[in-house]
């Protein structure tokens, strides 16, 4: 189901090279001619070969704030009933001012979130959630807020119990959850125990940013939504970002129809109309490419938090997955040894990542979805691809 680790699935079908032929490039002032063509190029390519109906790039050169957005494809299908997503055809097109679900992607702006209210003395690293939920989950005395933000409490995610995964591909999608149901699956999947002690192992888990989302909540009196939208979407000026509300289900216009391929129907799914409260903390949030190159260089440069904040969130802890990998995962954010910070996020009918590397930043969001199970002209197969395909095609072609 939904992401367990840093690098997320997507599904990996062949689109119509003619579907990509026409698209959008704007704000590309500050590079070259010749730049711009090769990146456009490498992107169409990159979208159509890992299977999006559509996509939006937008790349920054840190240096000196040059700017290149790129749209291709299809923001909606005018007809999805056919299996072979090859054979469609565009209602709408991609523009570069679309917005998308940003799934995890959203746990950087939580993060983020958290680190200010510890910044202004309210909350601390190392509070327990026994301060703030006594009981809310198993080993509530002894997870920190410092083991939520880096993936080490040993929770069971919410999102991979059976009735979260079996609502996301079958229910109707516009459903509330409260924080504390979705705790309660957490709870319930894991029969009351925990995989780790705190601190003791990495394992992505989706709960974790949820409680953190309860936590800004309680010690604040204000919803998530307000809280994202007052500090950082206003300070930063994201004015196309949106966290939605408990009620909303709509996404802000334009947005770009997310699908999902379904292991056995005869039409994909639109998964851009739904509820996101499943998702509280951890995936919620709407953006565009522009805010987010926006959002990942104020990240980078520590633009909203002090310096010993942004320290500690660049710094994964000195531990390892359940396999003896070690962790690449800070506070909310993934950091590589040479440099890279960001994160990836895949939710039903979306996959996104915003990420710093090697003197760029970069986003790029796609209008499909997590399955591996993909329509090919020879019949359905197993492939597995994701976003950072497309980021790894188009990084390479900027370094060239």
């Amino acid at each position: 189901m939904k992401t367990r680790t840093v690098l997320l699935l997507l599904i990996g079908a062949a689109v119509l090279a003619g579907l990509y032929g026409c698209g959008q490039m704007q704000g590309s002032a500050g590079f070259s001619d010749m730049f711009r063509i090769k990146v456009e190029a490498v992107f169409k390519e990159s979208v159509a070969r890992n299977g999006f109906p559509g996509a939006v790039l937008g790349i920054m050169r840190a240096s000196d704030g040059a700017e290149l957005y790129l749209a291709t494809g299809m923001s909606e299908a005018d007809d999805t009933t056919a299996m072979d997503q090859r054979t469609w055809m565009a209602k709408t097109a991609m523009t570069t001012d679309t917005r998308f679900r940003i799934a995890s992607v959203s746990k950087t702006f939580t993060a983020i979130l958290i680190l200010k209210l510890i910044d202004e003395g309210k909350i601390a690293l190392t509070d327990t959630i026994d301060k703030y939920f006594p009981g809310l989950v198993p080993n509530s005395a002894s997870i920190e807020i410092k083991h939520l933000l880096t993936m080490s409490s040993g929770l069971y995610d919410h999102e991979s119990s059976p009735y979260i995964e079996d609502y996301q591909f079958k229910g109707s999608l516009t459903q509330y959850f409260s924080p504390e149901a979705l705790i309660g699956y957490s709870n319930s999947y894991g029969g009351g125990t925990v995989k780790f002690a705190p601190g003791a192992n990495y394992e992505y888990c989706n709960t974790n940013f949820t409680i953190l989302a309860m936590i800004a909540e309680k010690v604040t009196g204000k919803t998530y939504d307000q809280l994202i939208t007052e500090e950082i979407l206003t300070p930063l000026g994201l004015t196309s970002t949106v966290a939605p509300s408990a009620a909303d289900v709509n996404m802000p216009a334009p947005f770009a129809h997310g699908y999902q391929p379904p292991d056995s129907a005869s039409a994909w799914r639109d998964y851009s109309v739904q509820n996101m409260s499943w998702d509280l903390g951890a995936g919620s949030i709407v953006s565009t490419a522009p805010d987010l190159i926006r959002m990942i260089r104020a990240v980078y440069n520590g633009e909203l938090i002090s310096a010993a904040m942004k320290t500690a969130m660049m710094t994964p802890p000195p531990i390892t997955d359940m396999t003896g990998k070690p962790s690449l995962y800070g506070f909310g954010v993934a950091c590589s040894a040479d440099g890279t910070v960001g994160h990836t996020g895949a939710n039903p009918g979306y996959n996104a990542v915003m990420i710093y590397s090697k003197g760029y930043y970069y986003a790029i969001l796609g209008s499909a979805g997590m399955l591996s199970k993909i329509m090919t002209p020879t019949g359905e197969v197993t492939a597995v691809t994701s976003v950072s395909n497309i980021l790894k095609d188009v990084s390479a072609a900027v370094q060239e």
